[in-house]
Formats: structure tokens, C-alpha cells, sequence
């Protein structure tokens, strides 16, 4: 090899190098871009992400994400409950989360809308029809029903359906491209993973009568519960055999007695081929936790509870469903019966009192688990013989109307633990038929104590308004209703020191046979409606609000026609003429005219709060 050889060789390889080099840089700023436009991508996110946590969210100005609700939850037995999770409890339990919109939620949407068409096609087969009484309680049955027929297709609706899964389709593309926000803060989220990470160690329920979370070991609910089962007067434990005895008690009462009078249909519909065995559960009561010892060191000893038999599903639930609606309407004749407060006030307002006339509160002591069944089916049964010419008795004699209540009643059998008990006395709280049964029996009870110098006596379920002559006719009454059932027992509320005495959610009181009253609120009632920030529809949350306004504006109604009545009482008494002039003259020389027209001047807002909270 010669030297120019070498030399054109070397630098052949040399420039084979110098390209490779190349390519090498070529690709590593490739590479680093990639990198770079990575990053960049990655902190601008970033950056965004700080920013909208550092500024307030985009919502309305009653909806404060940053503000801080009132305490509406009990923590009993534990000390695992952080502020984080505590944040999320006093949203209250009727807070609904903001889901992320997937496939599952139009695939659902889509469900729905081929049930609306499943039965549309099906009611345009039947054509126009009249509503008998199998249909209307077909129709108005709310649960499912034993088999689906398969309607025939009819094109005019099948085209307006395909029209419509095209349009639910096109708004879940439009909406795809929206960014989820949650309508919980960050201290929320991050409370909520937490009680989910402890589900299996705590229960969370809604406390008795409060209405808001209450949380306790789940160690420390079943002892509660098993303190009640223990109860042998109420409680005995049995088998899985009886529960199914009591399932043929159901079957042979809708055979024998339903069928004959509604037909297969409604028979059918009533019975319950695979029913669910009742389970138990308790409800803590808060208001009655002692004050003298930390909830954390609370034992199941001190802790009173509502036991519940939760009935739905059950072997009984469809046949109990019948019976209301057979015997709703002979609550019109339970002379003491209130629905409302409303009706209270009403009734108040119609009363003549004396100025010696007294008046008290009543309540009877667990009435479901001390009232007599046998009475309370006696009761009923006299009750509609007494009235079957003013009801829809759906061609049910009282003999029908015992069996079924009687097949009802016997299925007891509920599970706790996997374990069967029945429920030996009384009623169970969570049977559809136990208020009605347990309304007409008191009634019953009254019948018999009540006397002539009795004024008034309203009662709701088991909160009772007396008003007698004088002091020693209602401590008679009292006494009456007491020795009337060794197992039904009455308390007494005496009015305060200002006369006012609460009942239902309101306080009255009466001042020179003049009636007041004023909106009042439970102490232990935790006053939650639906969150600001609740995931409800607007309309929902403009319905609560439109009720409650409805609710004190009939309040007010009453109020004034109770005003206008110690009006027109007062220029009786005066002799003074109803007339403009008589009627100014009378206010200038004994009231102001504005507060004959205005009322008491210590009205209240009753639905002003002491304490703001985030709440519609």
C-alpha cells in the first residue's frame, strides 16, 4: 500500500466518523426536544392546576366552597374521625356527589329510555281503555312485575326513539369535551377516601329523630343490637323453617282471599316468589345519649336505640301494600288523627276556652313493641264495619280483612348476624300496615278514657295535645290512659315558664283564652335540608326552598285568622261598633292599631337560624 493509498483511506473512514457523529447530534436534538416540549407540557399543567386551586371556583355567591358548616354529625365509640372526614359527615346525609359522566351513565340514560318505549308500545296495543279497579291498582303497584311480554314493534315510535338515543348520543360527545369539576373541596375528597378505607371497621347511619350522620364501631352496634334481641319478651330466636312458614301463611291468604275478589292479575302481582328475609337494624337515638359521659367512652348499656325490622322485599310487603290502601280512608274517621301541624292549628283555632282551661302534651313509650295485636286487629275490624258504606272495601267483608291482617302480622321472622328471631309482641317498625294498626288502636284506647271534660285531644301517630277545663281533668286523663293497657304507658310535657308548650314543629300557648303560636324547632333535630353544593337538580333545591316559604305562609294564614278572631272577641266585649271610626276610636284609647293588625310583636323568622351555614 502506498502512502496515497493510506491516505485516501484514512480519510474515507474519518469522514464515515464525522457522519456517523452527525447522525448521532442529529437525533440526540431530536430527543432533547421531545424531552423538552414534555416537560414543558408537564409543568404548564401544572402551573394551571395551582392557579385554579389559589383563585375561588366559578359558582353562585351562596355557594361558598371555602365555608365551613355546622357541626350535624355524632361520633360515638371511636376517636378515627379526623376533621377531614368530619368535613364530609356535616354535609349531611341527603348530599349527593357529582359523578363523572362515562359509558355506564348513557348506557343507563339509554335503559331508560327503552322502558319508557317498552311500555309505550305496550299501552298503544291496548288501546283506550277505562281504568277499572284491577288496572288502577295494577298501574299504582310499586313494585316489579313478575314477567316482561314483549310488545310488537309499531314504527311511528320506534323511529322517535332511535330519534332520541341520536340526540342523548350527540350531547354525551358534546358534553365529553367539558372538564368534570367536583363539587367537593379538596379536604372533602380527600375525608371521603378516608371513610371509605374504614367501612369495614365503622357503620354509618342516620341518628333517631336528628336526622343527621351518626357514626359508631361496627363491634359496638352489634352489641347494641344484641342487648335488644335478648329482650325475651320480644324477642325469641327461631329458624329458617318458620320464616318459610310464614311465606305459606302469605301464599294461602292471597290464594283463598285476594284471588277470589281481584282476580289472577292482581294475585299474581301480590305474590312473591322469592321474598327477603327481613333484616334488623337500630337507629341510635342522639338525643338521649347521657351528657355526663364522653361519647367516646359511651358502652352499649347507655346507648338507647329504635329497633327496625326493614320489611322491603319481604314475604309480607306486597300483601301490607293491599291492606293500606284498603284501610287508609278510615283514618278520615279517628276523630283525634292530625296529618299536619297545619291541621293542629286549625283545630286550635276553632276551640273556645274557658280561663281556667289547661292544657299538656302526651306520648306514649315505645307504642310498636307494646301494642296488643289481637286489639289493634279488633279495633280495625270494628272501625270498618262501623264505616264500610263510606270506603272502597274492593268486595273485602271483615273476615278477609282478618285473614290478610293476620297473615301479615305473623310474618315476625327477620335475620341479624345470620341468625332467624321473630318478634314475639307488638308491631314491627318497618311493616307498611304497623302506623295505620298502631293509630286505630290508640284510637280505641280513647274512646274509652276520654270524658266530658276533655276540650280537645288531637293526636299525630303517638304525640298527643290535650286540653281539658281545668288542671285535674287532664291529670285524670293522664291517669285514664295509664291504667287503661298494663303495656301502653304515657309520659307528660307541661308548658313552660312563658305557656308556651311544643308540639310537632310548633309551640303554643294561650293568654287570656287567646290562642298563640310560633314555629319551633327540635333541639335535637339537626335542621339539614339540601346542600348549596348538592349534585340535585336546581329544581329540587328551588322546591325545598318554595315549601318552606309555603309552609310559613299558611302558619301565617292561621295566625291572622286567629288575630282576627281576638279582634272581633275584644269589640264584643267593648260593644263597639264594626266600623272604621269605632274600630280606631277602640285602638287609640286601649291598643296601638298596629298591633291589632300586625299580631305579637315577638314573631320570629321560623326558619332564621342562629348560626350561618352553607346550606339553600
Amino acid at each position: 500500500m502506498t502512502v496515497k493509498d493510506g491516505y485516501s483511506e484514512g480519510r474515507s473512514a474519518l469522514s464515515r466518523v464525522f457522519q456517523a457523529w452527525r447522525n448521532i447530534s442529529s437525533h440526540n436534538q431530536i430527543i432533547c426536544e421531545r424531552l423538552r416540549q414534555q416537560e414543558k407540557c408537564r409543568l404548564e399543567k401544572k402551573l394551571k392546576k395551582l392557579r385554579e386551586r389559589s383563585q375561588p371556583q366559578t359558582c353562585p355567591t351562596s355557594m361558598r366552597m371555602n365555608a365551613i358548616p355546622l357541626k350535624r354529625h355524632v361520633v360515638i365509640g371511636t376517636n378515627e374521625i379526623d376533621s377531614d372526614m368530619a368535613a364530609v359527615l356535616n354535609l349531611g346525609p341527603s348530599f349527593a356527589i357529582s359523578q363523572r359522566v362515562t359509558n355506564a351513565t348513557i348506557d343507563e340514560a339509554l335503559c331508560g329510555v327503552h322502558h319508557f318505549a317498552h311500555r309505550l308500545r305496550s299501552r298503544m296495543q291496548r288501546g283506550p281503555t277505562v281504568l277499572d279497579r284491577e288496572s288502577t291498582l295494577l298501574c299504582s303497584m310499586p313494585f316489579p312485575s313478575q314477567g316482561i311480554r314483549r310488545p310488537c314493534s309499531i314504527p311511528s315510535v320506534d323511529s322517535k326513539v332511535a330519534s332520541l338515543e341520536l340526540a342523548i348520543q350527540r350531547i354525551d360527545k358534546n358534553e365529553a369535551t367539558q372538564k368534570y369539576r367536583s363539587n367537593l373541596t379538596m379536604i372533602e375528597r380527600r375525608g371521603f377516601k378516608k371513610l371509605i378505607r374504614l367501612k369495614d371497621r365503622l357503620r354509618y347511619m342516620i341518628g333517631d329523630k336528628c336526622g343527621s350522620f351518626v357514626v359508631v364501631p361496627q363491634s359496638l352496634d352489634k352489641e347494641i343490637a344484641n342487648q335488644m334481641l335478648f329482650d325475651s319478651t320480644t324477642y325469641a330466636e327461631t329458624t329458617v323453617a318458620a320464616f318459610r312458614s310464614t311465606c305459606e301463611k302469605v301464599r294461602e291468604a292471597i290464594s283463598a282471599v285476594v284471588k277470589p275478589r281481584l282476580g289472577q292479575n292482581i294475585a299474581n302481582a301480590l305474590s312473591d316468589s322469592c321474598p327477603v328475609v327481613p333484616t334488623f337494624y337500630c337507629l341510635v337515638k342522639t338525643h338521649k345519649l347521657p351528657a355526663s359521659v364522653a361519647h367516646l367512652h359511651l358502652s352499649a348499656s347507655t346507648i338507647k336505640a329504635r329497633p327496625i325490622v326493614s320489611s322491603c322485599g319481604g314475604p309480607s310487603d306486597r300483601l301490607s301494600w293491599l291492606l293500606v290502601q284498603l284501610l287508609s280512608p278510615l283514618l278520615q274517621f279517628v276523630g283525634a288523627h292530625i296529618v299536619n301541624v297545619e291541621a293542629f292549628l286549625s283545630s286550635l283555632s276553632e276551640c273556645q276556652l274557658p280561663p281556667t282551661a289547661a292544657y299538656a302534651s302526651f306520648d306514649v313509650v315505645s307504642l310498636y313493641t307494646n301494642v296488643d295485636n289481637n286489639s289493634a286487629i279488633r279495633s280495625v275490624i270494628s272501625l270498618f264495619e262501623q264505616h264500610k258504606s263510606q270506603i272502597s272495601t274492593m268486595g273485602f267483608n271483615a273476615d278477609d280483612i282478618t285473614t290478610m291482617i293476620n297473615s301479615v302480622l305473623s310474618c315476625n321472622v327477620f335475620r341479624f348476624e345470620n341468625r332467624f328471631y321473630e318478634q314475639r309482641r307488638g308491631l314491627a317498625m318497618g311493616n307498611r300496615i304497623a302506623p295505620l294498626l298502631a293509630i286505630i288502636f290508640l284510637d280505641h284506647v280513647e274512646r274509652m278514657t276520654l270524658t266530658s271534660g276533655i276540650l280537645l285531644y288531637k293526636r299525630y301517630i303517638d304525640d298527643v295535645f290535650v286540653m281539658g277545663t281545668t288542671e285535674v281533668e287532664v291529670e285524670t286523663l293522664f291517669e285514664k290512659l295509664n291504667s287503661f293497657d298494663p303495656n301502653v304507658s304515657f309520659t307528660m310535657e307541661r308548658p313552660d315558664n312563658d305557656g308556651y308548650l311544643p308540639f310537632l314543629n310548633t309551640k303554643v300557648r294561650f293568654i287570656g283564652g287567646q290562642m298563640e303560636h310560633v314555629w319551633h324547632k327540635k333541639e335535637v333535630s339537626a335542621n339539614i335540608l339540601v346542600h348549596a353544593r348538592s349534585a340535585h337538580p336546581h329544581f329540587i333545591k328551588a322546591n325545598v326552598v318554595r315549601n318552606l316559604i309555603r309552609t310559613k305562609d299558611k302558619m301565617d294564614v292561621i295566625k291572622q285568622q286567629t288575630e282576627q278572631l281576638r279582634i272581633e272577641a275584644q269589640l264584643q266585649r267593648t260593644k263597639v261598633s264594626i266600623t272604621s271610626k269605632g274600630l280606631l276610636d277602640y285602638c287609640e284609647k286601649n291598643h296601638s292599631a298596629d298591633t291589632l293588625v300586625s299580631g305579637p310583636s315577638d314573631a320570629q323568622n321560623p326558619f332564621q337560624e342562629k348560626k350561618s351555614c352553607n346550606i339553600l
